[in-house]
């Protein structure tokens, strides 16, 4: 079983990519540990910004493993 607090700290920085935005309407609603896999949830108010936080998912783990 995946540890919820180890992934959740390996994806801080995407949360924290959607936080950086929270002031253009973007918001951080919660992560999730689904089977192996870390699910986070987020609203993003445009493509730009859903962009930005893909980079940053791909930057912590560009195969998606978790």
């Amino acid at each position: 079983m995946a540890d919820f607090q180890a992934l959740n700290d390996k994806y801080m920085p995407v949360i924290d990519t959607v936080k950086e935005f929270e002031p253009f309407g973007a918001k951080f609603v919660g992560s999730e540990l689904v089977g192996e896999q870390l699910h986070l949830v987020a609203e993003v108010p445009s493509q730009v910004v859903e962009n930005r936080v893909w980079d940053a998912i791909k930057a912590v783990d560009p195969d998606f493993a978790d």
